[in-house]
C-alpha cells in the first residue's frame, strides 16, 4: 500500500477537493463554510457529521454548489456532498447504518467520471471488511473521504494502531485503495491532544497537494486535496466558476443614454419593422456594451472585516490558550452577524412581495440538483447531444395537428387602428424586474429601463409600426429553451423537465402593453370558475370552492369529484383556436392581427447547461416564459369553462390546465352520470 507523498505531483488540470467533520453545520459555520469554499476554489466537498435533521438536510443550500446528503432521525452523525453547480452530478444510494455514507458521481469531459464518497463511522461503532464493501459503488474511478475513527500507522502517527485502523488498512490494501493522507494530523481537541481519525483514499484516480489545516470552526482541520482522472495527455479539466456578467451597479447610465441616443438618430425614418428592430436592438447593445463593465466573481459570502481580522490572527497562532480565546471570540462574532442577517431578512418579508415568497420556498422546500448527469445506456451523453434530444421532443409536441389549419388572414380598418402611447411604454418598462436572463438578442432589462428620450421615441415608432402592420420581426420570434427539471424527478426523463422560453426583453416590454389591452377586453368575458393568471386570484379561490363543495350542510347528500390535469396543455394549443376565440371576445383586430403573427413561424433552440441545440420551428402552443402565453391560454380554456357550465348539476374550476368538476346529490348514479357528461364534455371539446 502507498501513501501519496510517494506519488509525483501531476501538473494537469484538477477537480480541487475538500473534506471536512464539521462537528454540527450551525448557521455560523455555513456561512464559513461557503467562505472557504469561494477562496480554495473547491469542486466538491466531503462533509461528515452535519448533525442535521431529515427536514434541514433537504433544504440544505450553499450559493453556487448542489447538495445530497442523509441525516439521523436522531441527534448526531449525518454526511454530505456539496458539487459545484456547473458540474454534472448523478446521486448515489445514501445509507444511514453502521458506516453512514452518501455518493455521488462527477461526469466531465471524454466521458470520465469520478465517484466521490463521505462515510462516518461512530467511535463507538465497530466494522467488519463486510460492512466497509458496502462503500465500492464503481469499478472505476472513486475517492472516499470518511470520518473512520480508525487510527494506523499509514495515516495516523500521533495515534496507537487500533482494530479498526487494521480492518481498514487491510480493506484498502484487498481493493487496491491508495491512502491519501500523508501523516499530518486531522483533529485538535485541548484535552486529547492531534489524531487523525479522518481518511481519504482513492483508486484508479491521483490525488496529490493532500494537506490537512486548522479549522477554528471545528476540532476537525480542513482536509484540501487535488485529483486527476487519467493520465497527464487526459486529465479532468476544471470549467471556469462563472461566466462575465455586466456589473450594473458601476454602469455609467449618463454616458449609456448619450451613446444610445446618439446611434439611435441615425436610424432616420425608417419605417420597416425588421429593419428597424436590428438597428434599435444594436444601438441598445453597443450603448450597453461601452458604458457598462463586466465583472466574473463568486456569489460573495457576508464576511465582515473584523472576522477577516480575527483569521489572520488564529493563522498565525500555534495552539495556546490566547488561540481558544480567539476563536470563542470569532464564534461569538459569527453567531451575531448570522443572526443579524436572519432579522434583517425577516424584517423585508411581506405576504405581497414575490421576493419573499422565493425566500420561504428556498427555506423550506426541498432543492433538486442543479445539474444532474443524463445517463443513456448507463453513460453520460454530452450537453450538446442532451440539448438535440429536448429540441426534438419539444418541437414534435409544436406539429400543427392534422384537423388544424392555419389561422385565416385577419382584415383591419386603418381608422381602427389605436396607437400606443408614451404614457404605456414607459409604465410597461417600469415593471420589468431586475435580474432577469437577457433573450438571444443580448438585450437587458436594465439597460432598457435607462433609455433616453430619442431611444424612447425609436422604442414607441418600432412598436406602433409592429402594432398597424401586423408583423412581429423575425428576431422576437425567436426564443432559448431552458430545460428545469423539477423537484424530485429523474434527470434521465426528458419528461422530467419543464421547458421555459428565454425571448427578447424588448419584445417583453410590447407583450405588456398588448397584455394590458388584451385583459382591459377578454376579463369581463372570461367566466368565474377560471382563477389562473388573472389578477387578484390564486390557486386559494379553487381550494376554497372545493372545500365548501365538500363541507356544505345538506341533507344525506354525497360529493364526487373529477381532478383533470391536461398533458402538455401549453405546448399542444393549436393556433387557430386561439384567433378564433379572440374573434368570439371581440378583440380588436389589429391586436388578433398581431398575435397570430407573434405565434406563427416561431423558431426556438434549446441551452443545456452552455450547448445549444440547432434550431427548430415550433407550429402550435404557446412559449412558457412569455408574458402573453397564460393569457392565450385562459383564452382558449374560456370555451372549455362555458361548455361545461350548461351541465346541470355539475360544478367547475379551473386554475390554468388544472380542472375540477364536482357533482352533489343524495344519489350516488346521478353524481357518476353528472361527472361523466362533464368528462365527455372535456373529451369533445
Amino acid at each position: 500500500m502507498l501513501l501519496s507523498g510517494d506519488v509525483e505531483e501531476n501538473p494537469s488540470p484538477s477537480l480541487r477537493g475538500m473534506q471536512w467533520n464539521c462537528a454540527w453545520l450551525s448557521q455560523g459555520k455555513r456561512l464559513a463554510l461557503h467562505k472557504t469554499l469561494v477562496d480554495e476554489r473547491i469542486a466538491f466537498c466531503l462533509l461528515s457529521e452535519t448533525r442535521m435533521t431529515p427536514g434541514e438536510a433537504a433544504c440544505f443550500s450553499v450559493a453556487g454548489y448542489q447538495h445530497d446528503g442523509i441525516a439521523r432521525n436522531c441527534k448526531g452523525g449525518g454526511v454530505s456532498i456539496l458539487v459545484r453547480e456547473d458540474l454534472p452530478v448523478e446521486t448515489g444510494m445514501a445509507v444511514v447504518g453502521r458506516i453512514e455514507q452518501v455518493h455521488a458521481t462527477i461526469h466531465l469531459a471524454r466521458g470520465t467520471a469520478l465517484t466521490v464518497t463521505s462515510a462516518y463511522i461512530p467511535p463507538k461503532h465497530t466494522f467488519t471488511a463486510t460492512d466497509l464493501d458496502t462503500l465500492l459503488t464503481t469499478d472505476g474511478a472513486q475517492l472516499i473521504g470518511a470520518d473512520a475513527n480508525a487510527h494506523a500507522l499509514a495515516w495516523d502517527r500521533a495515534s496507537p494502531p487500533n482494530t479498526k485502523g487494521e480492518t481498514l488498512t487491510q480493506w484498502c490494501i484487498d481493493n487496491q485503495f491508495l491512502v491519501c493522507n500523508t501523516g499530518e494530523c486531522t483533529r485538535y481537541a485541548c484535552h486529547y491532544g492531534e489524531s487523525t481519525p479522518d481518511v481519504t483514499v482513492s483508486r484508479n484516480c491521483t490525488v496529490y497537494r493532500w494537506t490537512s489545516l486548522y479549522s477554528p470552526d471545528s476540532d476537525h482541520h480542513h482536509i484540501f486535496f487535488d485529483v486527476i482522472v487519467g493520465d497527464d495527455t487526459d486529465a479532468l479539466s476544471c470549467p471556469r466558476l462563472r461566466k462575465p456578467m455586466y456589473a450594473w451597479l458601476k454602469a455609467d447610465w449618463r454616458n449609456f443614454r448619450l451613446k444610445v441616443d446618439e446611434l439611435c438618430r441615425k436610424i432616420g425614418r425608417e419605417k420597416n419593422v425588421n429593419t428597424l428592430e436590428q438597428k434599435l436592438s444594436s444601438a441598445i447593445r453597443i450603448a450597453t456594451k461601452v458604458s457598462v463593465p463586466r465583472g466574473c466573481r463568486a456569489t460573495p459570502p457576508h464576511w465582515t472585516p473584523e472576522l477577516a481580522k480575527l483569521d489572520e490572527e488564529i493563522a498565525g497562532c500555534g495552539p495556546s490558550h490566547r488561540r481558544e480565546k480567539l476563536v470563542a471570540t470569532r464564534k461569538q462574532i459569527l453567531d451575531r452577524t448570522t443572526k443579524k442577517r436572519w432579522s434583517t431578512l425577516c424584517s423585508r418579508l411581506a405576504v405581497s412581495d414575490r421576493c419573499s415568497w422565493h425566500i420561504v420556498k428556498k427555506v423550506y422546500a426541498p432543492r433538486p440538483l442543479t445539474t444532474p448527469a443524463v445517463l443513456v445506456d448507463n453513460a453520460a451523453i454530452t450537453d450538446y447531444r442532451q440539448a438535440e434530444r429536448f429540441s426534438k421532443l419539444y418541437s414534435s409536441r409544436a406539429r400543427r395537428h392534422p384537423n388544424s389549419h392555419p389561422p385565416a388572414p385577419i382584415k383591419t380598418i386603418a381608422s381602427e387602428f389605436s396607437p400606443i402611447t408614451m404614457a404605456e411604454l414607459r409604465r410597461s418598462i417600469k415593471l420589468l424586474p431586475s435580474g432577469s436572463a437577457a433573450g438571444p438578442d443580448c438585450l437587458y432589462n436594465e439597460a432598457l429601463q435607462h433609455l433616453g428620450r430619442t431611444a424612447l421615441n425609436v422604442v414607441l415608432r418600432l412598436f406602433n409600426e409592429s402594432l398597424r402592420t401586423g408583423v412581429v420581426p423575425p428576431a422576437w420570434k425567436t426564443g432559448v429553451i431552458i430545460p428545469i427539471l423539477k423537484a424530485g424527478k429523474k434527470a434521465e426523463d426528458l419528461d422530467s423537465y419543464r421547458p421555459v422560453t428565454l425571448t427578447s426583453c424588448l419584445f417583453k416590454v410590447m407583450e405588456r402593453i398588448i397584455a394590458a389591452r388584451l385583459r382591459d377586453t377578454v376579463e369581463s368575458q372570461l367566466t368565474p370558475q377560471q382563477s389562473g393568471f388573472r389578477p387578484g386570484c390564486s390557486t386559494l379561490e379553487q381550494l376554497l370552492h372545493v372545500r365548501a363543495a365538500l363541507c356544505r350542510p345538506t341533507h344525506q347528500s354525497r360529493t364526487g369529484a373529477v381532478f383533470v390535469d391536461y398533458e402538455k396543455a401549453f405546448d399542444t394549443v393549436d393556433h387557430d383556436k386561439i384567433a378564433r376565440e379572440m374573434h368570439i371576445m371581440k378583440v380588436p383586430p389589429h391586436i388578433v392581427k398581431w398575435c397570430v403573427s407573434f405565434l406563427s413561424n416561431r423558431t426556438g433552440r434549446v441551452r443545456f447547461k452552455e450547448k445549444l441545440s440547432s434550431s427548430r420551428t415550433f407550429e402550435r402552443g404557446v412559449p412558457q416564459g412569455t408574458v402573453l402565453g397564460p393569457i392565450m391560454f385562459i383564452i382558449v380554456m374560456n370555451s372549455l369553462s362555458q361548455r361545461l357550465a350548461e351541465v346541470p348539476l355539475l360544478q367547475h374550476g379551473f386554475f390554468a390546465d388544472d380542472l375540477t368538476l364536482l357533482a352533489r346529490h343524495t344519489e350516488r348514479n346521478v353524481i357518476n352520470h353528472t361527472l361523466q357528461c362533464g368528462l365527455n364534455v372535456v373529451l369533445q371539446w
